[in-house]
């Protein structure tokens, strides 16, 4: 399920990765096109199988658990969450709470736009107030600005560079 950095994360940063757009309850028009998720190395059949299957993990009862026993295995120092997907419901966020209150000592982030889902929301800022949770609220011009929670920052998605 986890998959180790690569030369731009590091080889101690894993990440758990979904399919980029299927559950991404908070996509915009804008990042709908300019998905990097959705280009290069994530196009390989394989790259889409993997994170079909991690989907299945994810909507499957017991995932946090099983979670919890690859972090055990594997040792990162730090986990990102979705390099590719987002937090789709209420009881995946939950499982991912209860996996990252499981090791106090290791980093987890995620970048998500799932915030601008109200029912999400809450339980994302519950997420984000765990002491070794980073979390940012990504936007673009087409869906607003995020709300302005403490502990929490926003990043932007440019469409181009001006």
């Amino acid at each position: 399920m986890l998959t180790k950095g690569n030369t731009k994360l590091g080889t101690t940063i894993y990440s758990f990765n979904l399919p980029a757009l299927d559950t991404c309850p908070g996509k915009s028009a804008v990042c709908v096109i300019l998905c990097y998720a959705t280009k290069r190395r994530f196009k390989s059949g394989i790259v889409r199988a993997a994170h079909s299957r991690n989907l299945d993990e994810a909507q499957a009862a017991g995932f946090a658990e099983k979670m919890i026993e690859e972090i055990r295995s594997k040792k990162p120092k730090s986990v990102r969450i979705h390099a590719a997907g987002d937090f789709f419901n209420v009881r995946y966020i939950k499982a991912w709470i209860k996996v990252i209150r499981a090791f106090p000592r290791i980093t987890f982030y995620a970048y998500t736009r799932s915030w601008i889902i109200p029912q999400l929301l809450t339980h994302l800022e519950v997420m984000a107030a765990l002491p070794n949770f980073d979390m940012w609220f990504s936007c673009d011009r087409a869906m607003g600005c995020p709300p302005r929670i403490k502990g929490i920052r926003s990043c932007y998605l440019a469409e181009n560079d001006e």
